[in-house]
This record gives C-alpha cells, structure tokens and sequence, in this order.
C-alpha cells in the first residue's frame, strides 16, 4: 500500500492541544504578571507600595479605592505566586456607620463548600473548559483519521493520547480543587464575619472595612438550597450559609442581594 501523508494541518492543530494542555495548569502566568499590581493596597498609594511589599493591607490607609486581599472567601483555583485581589472601596468609620447593613458571622462545611464551589467554577471555568474540549476532540478525531489510514503514523497516536490525558484534567482539576478546599477548611475551621448592606458587601480586613460593590461586573450572586455563593470576581467567591444568618434578617438579606444585583442575582434550588 502507498505512504499516506497525515491529514494536512494536523501538525499545526497540535500547536493548539499544547496550548491547551498548559492552560490546564491555571492561570499562573496572570497571575505573575499581576503580582506587582496586587502589592499596591490603593491607587494613591502604589508610588509607596514597592517600599512596602510585605503590607498586604495599610491599617490606617484613607479612604477611597484599594485593591483589597482577604484569607477570607475562598479561591478559584491554587495561588502559588500571590493571593488574587479584588477591587473594592476603603471606608472610613462614618461611611461605614451611613451605610448600615446587616453584619453575618459565619463559617463554612463540606455540605455548603461543594454546591457553592460548583457553582462558582460554573460562572468562571465550564466554558472555558467546553471550548476547549470541543478542541481537543476534533483534534483527537483528525489524528484519529489519520492513524486509521496509516497505522504505523506513530505520532498521531501520541497526539490523540495527549488530547484525551488534557480533557480528563480540564474535568478533573476542578473537582480535585474542590477536594482540597473541603480538607483545609475541615482541618482548620474558622469564623468569619461580612456585612450585607445596599450597595454592596463589608469585608473586614487589616484594621479596616473594604466595601464590595455590587456595580462591579464581576459581583454576581447564586442562592442555593442552603448557602448564598457571592461571586466577587473570577478568582473569588464567599460562600455563606443561610443557616448563619439571622431568621429575621434572612428576608432583609435576600432582598439587598436580589435589589443591588438584579439580573447578576440566580436563585436555584
């Protein structure tokens, strides 16, 4: 029989499965490139920020936007470089008090942890990872098409062997982040507090509060059966269960979620 060329472009349709596979390890490389911009707690203070790397936060900061990094919440995915950071709104005692709110102390099990996680990496990573499956499939049909035709094509087998290893691990990562996140919360439980208010929720962090508001894109909100997953940006979200807050506040709480998200706010049962 003949030689048969592999299908035509399969080598270049190899470059995206690469691609993909190094996106499978996170956004590390974002993250490095906001290593420095997350230092800086606020934007009058980013001039001071590099003589000042160790402070995450400055107690006694004035007023006006920062960059805020909390323990508190939890992340989209493992952070080996620096924590992600969201931006938010450094209030000073008389802005907090105007404000009003409800204040929440709670903490977080494994019952909670799971569906809220779940439907945190719905918002953010499922479709990034159907894209990417979607690709890696039709790559591991060319190169399929390609080995049927000429058996001894070697590297096609190695390339469909590859597609399939990286759309196992875009499935997996995430539920084993999810996994891991349960273990450390269990092995090292621990309070938390936040304040539901009009306009956005209150973050104690460093001496001071942070306000999140809820005119960020980024802040969407997902009500479970028992737990609000707030969703602050793509690396961040606080899931809180409903059992924490207080009956006759439970209405007041909903209701400023449902008022100042409108259409970023889901209920699912």
């Amino acid at each position: 029989m003949p030689e048969v060329a592999p299908a035509e472009g399969l080598e270049t349709t190899a470059e995206t499965a690469m691609e993909a596979a190094e996106a499978v390890s996170g956004p590390e490389e974002a993250v490095a490139s906001s290593e420095t911009e997350a230092e800086a707690v606020s934007d009058g203070e980013e001039a001071a920020a590099g003589a000042d790397e160790e402070d995450e936060f400055t107690p006694h900061a004035p007023s006006g936007h920062a960059k805020l990094v909390t323990d508190q919440g939890l992340t989209a995915d493992k952070y080996a470089v620096s924590k992600p950071w969201i931006e938010s709104d450094r209030l000073s005692e008389e802005e907090e008090a105007e404000i009003g709110g409800v204040e929440i102390e709670y903490d977080m099990r494994k019952e909670e942890i799971v569906p809220g996680m779940k439907a945190f990496q719905r918002k953010v990573a499922f479709k990034k990872n159907m894209i990417y499956t979607a690709i890696l499939a039709v790559i591991a049909i060319l190169y399929g098409q390609a080995v049927w035709v000429d058996p001894s094509y070697d590297m096609g087998k190695v390339f469909i062997g590859i597609s399939v290893f990286v759309i196992f691990m875009l499935w997996f990562m995430p539920y084993r982040h999810i996994q891991n996140t349960v273990k450390a919360i269990e092995s090292d439980p621990a309070q938390y507090k936040l304040t539901v208010t009009p306009v956005g929720i209150l973050i104690p962090e460093g001496g001071g509060s942070y306000l999140i508001r809820y005119s960020s894109p980024e802040f969407s909100a997902v009500e479970l059966e028992n737990a609000f997953t707030l969703c602050v940006s793509r690396e961040k979200v606080f899931i809180v269960p409903k059992r924490c807050v207080l009956p006759e506040k439970f209405s007041e709480v909903r209701q400023m979620l449902k008022d100042g998200l409108k259409e970023r706010y889901q209920e699912k049962k």
